[in-house]
Formats: structure tokens, C-alpha cells, sequence
């Protein structure tokens, strides 16, 4: 078990259990960072990308990320570099306030065989810009195969940036309702004028969500 706090770096006020390099991977744990919200990036494992702010070649795997209340389960700096080989896969990710975070990044992250429930917030991908699409979730560019059970997350599964369009490919996962609702306390939120394509979609058990 990793059990902890440290700051992410000289200078700053944010928070992690566990920073994870370039090219590294983790599997196999439990990993936690107790600090409350405090206002400040608290997470598990964050992924810093340093010292040039690419992130590539880091797995996360077979763990599990919980009891984060006041961050994320995993935490990707944000970057406008286009980072790739990045994996996220066979995870347990629960009651942390957020699941998984990839903040105004250009950053793609592969995901799948996942469970990520009882978040606040499931997974939080914001785009730098229009048709950025920084992770794949299943059926998309880095070979997903999906099969992550998104559900019973207090206000949504998956939140996309309110005001980028993007493409996301999120095939063949398990959700609270078939298909996603979209809009306030739903599954997912979007932009209007973006497209999620969840094509192979089922119901997540238990359906905890009304």
C-alpha cells in the first residue's frame, strides 16, 4: 500500500501519494493521498512529464486508487505536447473526488478494462483545442478495446470540455444508463457540439442510478 502525501514540486502547494516518471509503470497496489479539497491538484499517482512537460510511456495498472476525497485517483499535468504510449488499464478506481484527470492536455492516454466508480466525477478530460481528443476509451487511435464500467459517480461519469469540440471514442463500456444521458447530473457532459461515440454500450451492474 502507498499511503501518503509529498508535494509535486518545490514551490507548489499540490499534492500526491505517488509521482510517476516517464517510461515507468505501477501495478499492483493500493494507493491513496488523504489530504481534504484543499483548492490545490491533490491526486494518487500524478503524472508530471518532466522536465519537458511530454508524458510517454507510463502505465498504470491493476491497482487500486481510492479514498482520494480531495483530488484524483490519477492526475496528468497538463501540457500542450502530445504525448503518447500512455496506458491506463485494469484499475480499480473508486471514492476519490475525481477518477481520472487529464486537465487542458494534449496528452493521449489509452483506457480500458477499468472500474471507475462512486467519484465525484468519473473521468475529467478537458481539451487544449477543437478536435483535440486526449484518450481513448475504447475504439479509438491507441487500440482500446474499452470494457471499462463507468458508473454511480455522484455528478457524472465522464465530463469533456464544456467548450471545445471534440471527437471521443468510448466503445464498448458499461455505464449507468443505455445509452449515456447527456446533460445535468448525467452520465456525460459535453458541448453541443461535440461527439462521443459509445457504440457497444451496456449496463453497468448494479444500477445504482435512477
Amino acid at each position: 500500500m502507498i499511503f501518503g502525501t509529498g508535494l509535486v514540486s518545490t514551490g507548489l502547494a499540490d499534492s500526491a501519494a505517488l509521482i510517476l516518471g516517464n517510461n515507468s509503470t505501477i501495478a499492483g497496489f493500493t494507493i491513496t493521498n488523504p489530504e481534504p479539497y484543499s483548492g490545490v491538484t491533490l491526486s494518487a499517482v500524478h503524472v508530471p512529464g518532466e522536465p519537458s512537460y511530454v508524458i510517454f510511456g507510463i502505465t498504470i495498472r491493476n491497482n487500486t486508487l481510492t479514498g482520494t476525497v480531495g483530488g484524483a485517483g490519477v492526475h496528468m499535468q497538463s501540457s500542450n505536447q502530445a504525448g503518447t504510449g500512455n496506458i491506463i488499464s485494469g484499475n480499480t478506481i473508486v471514492s476519490n473526488f475525481r477518477g481520472i484527470s487529464n486537465p487542458y492536455s494534449n496528452t493521449v492516454i489509452k483506457v480500458e478494462n477499468n472500474l471507475i466508480s462512486q467519484n465525484k466525477v468519473g473521468i475529467d478530460l478537458i481539451a487544449n483545442t477543437d478536435f483535440n481528443t486526449n484518450a481513448d476509451l475504447g475504439g479509438g487511435s491507441t487500440g482500446s478495446v474499452g470494457n471499462n464500467t463507468i458508473t454511480c459517480n455522484e455528478f457524472y461519469d465522464l465530463v469533456t470540455s464544456p467548450s471545445n469540440t471534440i471527437i471521443l471514442y468510448a466503445k464498448n463500456n458499461h455505464w449507468d444508463h443505455t445509452p449515456p444521458t447527456e446533460g445535468v447530473s448525467a452520465d456525460i457532459m459535453r458541448s453541443s457540439s461535440s461527439s462521443i461515440f459509445t457504440s457497444g454500450m451496456s449496463l453497468g451492474a448494479p444500477h445504482c442510478n435512477p
